[in-house]
């Protein structure tokens, strides 16, 4: 299956100025890395602040000061976006690329199924038939994972602006090997089981200004060991396959 979008080692920073005048760099995405297999639904989970976001905005060209993207490839179908110009992009925005606001309300038409329209969108704008359409991808920011369980075929699971496990649905929600997407998932069935959100895992995300070396989690991660201090590998398990990010995946 081939992929219709890819990121490559995608960082993006918020370059301010404090009260001395001076500079001052948030690391917000820090090597970012994923795939979008065509025709199929990526979702994209993790805490507040974990990038989600930003990672969409980025790949779209849509940040504004203080953000800028500072390092990575994205290639959209076969044709690299990071670089072009803002004319190039505004053409590719809304007919090869697009984004759906967090308060879809405003955006999509409640009384139609969500798939449906982005059909609807993806034909009147590349003129293709209905099936081509549902043949592009879809990618969905989310703090739900049973939203993601329920629409998504894949998942990347995002801490700190990086990508620590992606793969299949099937296999990363039944057999998690990240701790973090493991402690995720714990958290998950807590709240079901308590009838609303928990906050999880305990501690906070690291400092964007301050952040380790090493695994950007070992300081919350209750298997922590000396190795993580130093960059984590990204190792290939399962059948999906299914990437992660971590010394004892």
């Amino acid at each position: 299956m081939t992929d219709i979008l890819k990121v490559r080692d995608l960082h993006t920073h918020f370059v301010s100025r404090n009260a001395v005048n001076e500079i001052r760099v948030a690391r917000a995405l820090n090597g970012v890395d994923l795939t979008l297999p065509r025709g199929r639904i990526l979702g994209i989970v993790g805490e507040t602040g974990a990038g989600k976001s930003l990672t969409v905005q980025t790949i779209l060209g849509l940040l504004k000061p203080p953000a800028r993207r500072v390092g990575g490839e994205i290639e959209l179908d076969g044709r690299r976006l990071d670089g072009l110009p803002e004319k190039e992009l505004n053409r590719l925005r809304g007919s090869s690329i697009g984004l759906v606001v967090q308060s879809p309300v405003t955006s999509l038409d409640p009384r139609a199924k969500v798939g449906e329209q982005i059909v609807r969108l993806q034909r009147a704008h590349r003129q293709v038939s209905r099936g081509e359409a549902w043949k592009r991808g879809v990618i969905i920011v989310t703090h739900d994972l049973g939203v993601v369980a329920q629409y998504c075929a894949d998942v990347a699971v995002m801490y700190s602006g990086t990508v620590v496990e992606q793969g299949p649905v099937a296999e990363v929600f039944v057999e998690p090997r990240h701790p973090y997407t493991q402690a995720l998932i714990r958290a998950a069935d807590l709240a079901a089981a308590a009838g609303g959100r928990r906050a999880l895992p305990p501690s906070t995300p690291p400092d964007l200004y301050d952040l380790p070396e090493g695994c950007l989690f070992a300081p919350r991660c209750p298997k922590a060991e000396a190795v993580c201090s130093t960059p984590p590998p990204v190792v290939e398990r399962g059948s999906g396959p299914v990437l992660v990010r971590c010394h004892f995946a």
